[in-house]
Order: structure tokens, then C-alpha cells, then sequence
């Protein structure tokens, strides 16, 4: 096997050719973090086989989702649209959303969990570093973009 081969293969396998077409399509995938895992967390290469089938197995459930919450979103859109502001409607539309994103949370929340089982004591303390480090990031993001824009939640539209 010529070497363009192997590292056609290991690109592969890493997820990060799924990361780049993900990138390619506007939406970077939050959790095709895989490839940072490995070098971060020096996964082993049974680690990383187990870690890529979770991931998956859970693409598809998570392309399923966004398939669903797709139309009900354009519905919402039409009926925020119209000259009649049918609230009950807007806020039964708004609930399928909201129950749909819950269910894409719980598959990640699953990963989590999956994540943690493969992983040793060391590795599992390095993660929970970085997971802090990256939610105080975000925090610090969150934060500067509500002060730029005068809003205390983030979800004023």
C-alpha cells in the first residue's frame, strides 16, 4: 500500500475528512472532536476504534433529528410570517423543536458517557480539565457577545 493510501486511511479513520466536508457545508460538527481527543488525550488505537464506532452510530440518529426539526422550523417561520400571529400554534411548533433538541442533547450527553467508559483515570481527569476549559471559553464568548449586544440571556431575536 503506497503511503497516499495510508494516509487517505488514517484521515479516515481519525474522522477528520467527515470534519472537513462538515466544515466545506457551513456547520462544523461540535462533536467531531475526535482527532483533538486523540492527540489531547493520547487515546490508544483500541480507544480510538471504540470512540469512532460510538460516533457513528450517532450520526445518523443526529442527522435524523435535523431532518425532523428541518420542516417544523419552516413552519414556525410561515406562521410568524403571517398577517395572523397564531400564538398557540407558534408555541406547540416552538415545544416540537425544543423536545427534538433535547433528544440530539441526550445522544451527545450518551457520547459523553461512552467517552468516559473507554477511558482511563488519567485520561478521564485530563478530560474534565479541558471540558472545563472549554466551557469557561465559551462562557467568556457568551458573555462579551451579550455585553456587545445588551442582552442578558442570549436568546433575544
Amino acid at each position: 500500500m503506497n503511503i497516499r493510501k495510508k494516509i487517505l486511511i488514517t484521515l479516515l479513520a481519525l474522522g477528520i475528512i467527515p470534519a472537513l466536508v462538515a466544515q466545506k457545508q457551513g456547520r462544523p460538527d461540535p462533536e467531531d472532536k475526535i482527532p483533538v481527543l486523540v492527540k489531547q488525550l493520547d487515546l490508544t488505537k483500541e480507544q480510538q476504534t471504540q470512540l469512532e464506532k460510538v460516533r457513528s452510530e450517532t450520526i445518523p440518529k443526529k442527522e435524523a433529528l435535523r431532518a425532523k426539526i428541518k420542516p417544523i422550523k419552516e413552519e414556525l417561520h410561515t406562521l410568524l410570517a403571517s398577517d395572523f400571529i397564531d400564538k398557540p400554534k407558534i408555541k406547540a411548533k416552538m415545544e416540537e423543536i425544543s423536545k427534538l433538541k433535547i433528544e440530539m442533547k441526550m445522544l451527545w450527553i450518551d457520547n459523553r458517557i461512552k467517552l468516559n467508559q473507554l477511558l482511563t483515570p488519567e485520561q478521564k481527569s485530563k478530560h474534565k480539565e479541558l471540558m472545563k476549559k472549554r466551557h469557561d471559553e465559551m462562557k467568556e464568548k457568551h458573555d462579551k457577545w451579550n455585553k456587545k449586544h445588551g442582552s442578558e440571556d442570549g436568546d433575544d431575536e
